[in-house]
Parts: C-alpha cells; sequence; structure tokens
C-alpha cells in the first residue's frame, strides 16, 4: 500500500456507464466520483464512442474522513468504430497489461498520466507521455479560455475601436505565448 495524502490506495474501481445524452458526461461524473471514496476510471460509452474520465482524491483537510477530488481528467469522445491512429495507440495503452503492479498508487498514476497525454496528442500530434504533460496542457487550455472569453466579447462589442482593440489583445498579448 502506498499512501498518497494520507490515503491509502487498496483498490481501484472501473465503471463502464453506458449515457444517452453525451452532454450530462460531466454531471454524471462528479456524482460517481464523490459517491464512491476510492480512486475510479470511468468509461463512459455512447453508441460507439468512449470516454475516459479519473479524477484523482485526497484526503479532505476539513474532515478526514472524506475524500476530495484534486482534478477531474476528461478524454474526447473516441469513435470505436473509426479511431485514429492516435486514438488506435491510446485504446491499446488502455490494457491493464501496459500499466505497473508495483503498487495501486503507480497503477492508478499510470492511468492518469496516460490521460493527460491523450488529451495533449491533440496538440502535439504524438502519444507521448512526459513529465511536463500536464503543465503544458494547462497552460493552453488557459489561452484558449483566455482567446475564446475575448472573442466573445468581440462578437458583442459594437464599438468599431473596442472591437479592433480586443483582436490587437488577441495578436500582442496572447498568440506570443502560444509560439513562446
Amino acid at each position: 500500500w502506498l499512501i498518497e495524502y494520507n490515503f491509502y490506495y487498496i483498490e481501484i474501481y472501473f465503471i463502464v456507464v453506458e449515457i444517452t445524452p453525451k452532454d450530462k458526461i460531466k454531471q454524471i461524473s462528479n456524482i460517481i466520483q464523490s459517491i464512491f471514496q476510492k480512486p475510479i476510471v470511468l468509461i463512459f460509452q455512447y453508441e460507439n464512442s468512449v470516454s475516459l474520465n479519473i479524477a484523482p482524491k485526497r484526503v479532505s483537510k476539513a474532515d478526514a474522513t472524506k475524500l476530495v477530488t484534486k482534478e477531474l481528467y476528461f478524454t474526447s469522445w473516441v469513435d470505436l468504430e473509426n479511431p485514429t491512429p492516435i486514438e488506435q495507440e491510446f485504446l491499446k495503452k488502455l490494457d491493464i497489461k501496459n500499466h505497473p503492479f508495483t503498487n495501486f498508487y503507480d497503477f492508478y498514476t499510470s492511468y492518469v498520466d496516460l490521460t493527460i497525454s491523450f488529451n495533449a496528442s491533440k496538440f502535439s500530434g504524438k502519444l507521448e507521455q512526459k513529465n511536463n504533460s500536464k503543465e503544458i496542457l494547462e497552460q493552453i487550455q488557459a489561452l484558449q479560455s483566455a482567446i475564446n472569453d475575448i472573442i466573445s466579447n468581440i462578437k458583442k462589442e459594437d464599438n468599431i475601436r473596442a472591437k479592433v482593440n480586443l483582436n490587437i489583445e488577441i495578436i500582442y498579448y496572447i498568440l506570443p505565448k502560444v509560439w513562446a
């Protein structure tokens, strides 16, 4: 047994959930992840597509008898009938034989790392597990969110001068960070 934040990784649940409305995946995940006080790998299935959800947990600082989710990771939907080469590689790497059996913590962490790597592969074009993939993915997502916010503001803005300034903000502020 290995302890992470005073939490014993003594078992891991793999749960397959068949859903009909794809758009309810986050709400369903939050419910399931909060009910079970164990590490869970959730596999959502919608028709011929799957999406993986994984949520590392830690002991609550307010109540040592409860666990809280540190982060929620979701993969995009993978069409099982027509997967891309990266999706095929990802599906192969999900096989239990491809993960360490030293202890449950390492086993679970390998699924977390694989999920992060798969999400990062949308930008890199390769399914590679690197130490800094999580940080880079978070930076990309933050920049995407900032760009989306500015684009939303541009659409709402009536003043041409303000629109131009918002476009300049994207060009001079955000894009150099993407290319760095």
